[in-house]
């Protein structure tokens, strides 16, 4: 077994993918127990590098002469031949459909899609046969038993000399097995422990190998008019009371499914501008207040949206455009040059959102994204998680950034979003760079309470961490959480809008606890103060480190006690 030596390359191996490539190494060229070696780590974690190093070290030694690649869909197979062309020095010929296989493809080597190998088996087979193949089977999910997937990649490689599986999500949507693996209680692998290394997301956060989100859960309160002066009122938390007769009516029960109503498109008297005061209009624009903090952590940040379907995506392009005043760029399968566009947002950080269909769903690397808004499709924990593993990725070892899941309260997504911030623990090696806010012009490092570059004056853009709505009785402002006129009391859950009465925000999840909107609202509007004043205190600088801002609430209620130097206003707020 050679040491880790990496030419002609700024790449810097993380501990967790040398020790990976240790445990590989021994697995294969030692135990020899299976061909099978599974890294099952978390995305954006670093899994590509991790297998490069391994496929390096097994060619240099002369156990494998060929390498052929698996990846969920095009994109991917350009970016996984990208890192073996920086690491390795080699070339890999890119199989996207049957189109793409020639003749050259048959001696170099190769990367291709799932789906494309369904058309390319008895070549693969024939490689497999006749050389030492190293098999890296990326996003490995996608291989189900049953499924025709999953039956190439059975017979394409059984003879392939080592296969290293890649997965961050292991658990499929059907709950069928995948080849060559199977999963037991708590889908947990049944394969022994020593042809296995794991990586889940809290400790790649903790390791700071990934940045911290929270899960904002973004309410919504709406009216469904049945007719007949029938108004049914419907939110995440408020079960729809109807007569018997209506509850049989299945055009009934379709119109008042909360998450149907999310996805409503609501537009303006010219029937074709979209309405920013609904629930999509409210949700994007809190999406891009929570975009523009973000950039104060790291300047380049960008945001994405992930729409159930192309009208959708279209419609929330057009939000962005009218509340942002910058065009979106939109992506899905339809498009021919949706890669091309992809890159775009990629390399041109002047751009912020990018609004996808099922494109930037898994493998995707765009380390710059900051913020997801979630209307998906799919509700299933492995679209969820592949969602958060697009925005968590490091832009290099001083990104003290975090990231924000903006999503519907829907029951199946808060428990996806607790289970994951249970796996977060206590992280060690922070330090208090993460106090300082960064000057998109010059870099230079401000504290978080600025509102100019000390360097450079220049002007950081705020964002409208309160937005208000007007009493229809008194005109009062009011903050857009308030349930009743702060003035004259009227009640805003019986105001007489047609269909989407309002949408409010209603808390967040973080670290696995449930904070309620105040409570965000206070770490939110006050959490560059506590960081100034605690900044010269490392311990507790430390402390606030680990935390988004989110949730400072608790932390300023025992500050309240411990420390009476705290400024007696920020307490009262």
């Amino acid at each position: 077994m050679r040491n880790i030596k990496i030419k002609n390359t700024n790449i810097k191996p993380r501990q967790w993918q040398i020790d990976c490539h240790n445990k590989a190494l021994k697995w294969f060229v030692e135990i020899k127990t299976h061909k099978q070696f599974i890294i099952n780590a978390a995305p954006a974690s670093g899994k590509t590098v991790a297998a490069c190093l391994i496929a390096k070290n097994l060619f240099e030694c002369g156990k494998i002469d060929r390498i052929i690649i698996i990846a969920p869909q095009a994109g991917v197979t350009h970016q996984w031949a990208k890192e073996i062309k920086n690491m390795l020095g080699l070339h890999m010929e890119k199989v996207n459909s049957s189109d793409d296989l020639k003749m050259s493809s048959l001696t170099d080597h190769i990367c291709a899609t799932w789906q494309a190998l369904n058309n390319i088996q008895d070549a693969v087979q024939a490689i497999c046969n006749k050389q030492k193949v190293l098999v890296i089977c990326d996003e490995h999910h996608h291989a189900a038993l049953e499924a025709s997937w999953g039956a190439s990649a059975d017979s394409a490689f059984q003879k392939a000399k080592y296969c290293l599986i890649l997965t961050g999500t292991p658990i499929r949507t059907d709950g069928k097995q995948c080849t060559w693996l199977s999963l037991g209680k708590n889908n947990q692998f049944i394969f022994p422990k020593e042809g296995m290394y794991e990586l889940n997301y809290g400790k790649a956060v903790d390791l700071g190998y990934c940045v911290p989100a929270t899960f904002h859960r973004f309410e919504g309160l709406f009216t469904v008019d049945l007719g007949n002066g029938s108004k049914v009122p419907v939110s995440s938390k408020i079960k729809p009371k109807l007569s018997k007769s209506l509850k049989k009516d299945p055009v009934v029960q379709n119109s008042i499914d909360f998450f149907k109503l999310t996805k409503l498109k609501k537009y303006e008297k010219d029937g074709s501008t979209p309405s920013k005061n609904s629930y999509l209009g409210l949700m994007i624009e809190f999406g891009i207040n929570k975009l523009i903090q973000k950039k104060n952590e790291l300047p380049e940040a960008g945001g994405l949206i992930i729409a159930p379907d192309i009208l959708t995506a279209e419609y929330m392009a057009k939000l962005v455009e009218l509340i942002s005043g910058k065009k979106a760029i939109i992506v899905h399968s339809n498009m021919k040059n949706s890669q091309k566009k992809i890159n775009t947002f990629r390399r041109n950080v002047s751009i912020d959102w990018l609004v996808s269909v099922a494109m930037v769903s898994e493998g995707v690397d765009i380390p710059r994204l900051r913020s997801v808004i979630y209307i998906p499709n799919a509700l299933t924990e492995l679209a969820f998680r592949q969602a958060l593993g697009r925005v968590v990725r490091k832009c290099g070892n001083e990104d003290y950034s975090s990231a924000s899941f903006i999503m519907p309260p829907l029951s199946v997504f808060e428990n996806y979003a607790k289970r994951i911030e249970i796996e977060m623990g206590i992280s060690k090696g922070v330090n208090s760079k993460i106090l300082k806010k960064v000057c998109p012009k010059c870099s230079h490092k401000n504290d978080f309470s600025n509102k100019n570059c000390n360097s450079c004056n220049y002007k950081f853009a705020m964002s409208n961490q309160v937005n208000f709505k007007t009493c229809q009785i008194c005109s009062t402002l009011n903050p857009i959480t308030s349930k009743v006129c702060q003035n004259c009391g009227q009640s805003f859950q019986t105001s007489i809008n047609v269909s989407l009465k309002e949408a409010l925000r209603d808390g967040a999840i973080i670290r696995g606890n449930q904070y309620l909107e105040n409570d965000v609202l206070i770490g939110e509007l006050h959490g560059s103060e506590l960081k100034k004043i605690f900044s010269q205190n490392p311990v507790i600088s430390k402390m606030l480190s680990l935390l988004p801002e989110e949730g400072y609430a608790d932390f300023f209620k025992e500050c309240g006690r411990i420390n009476k130097k705290i400024n007696p206003k920020i307490m009262r707020r």
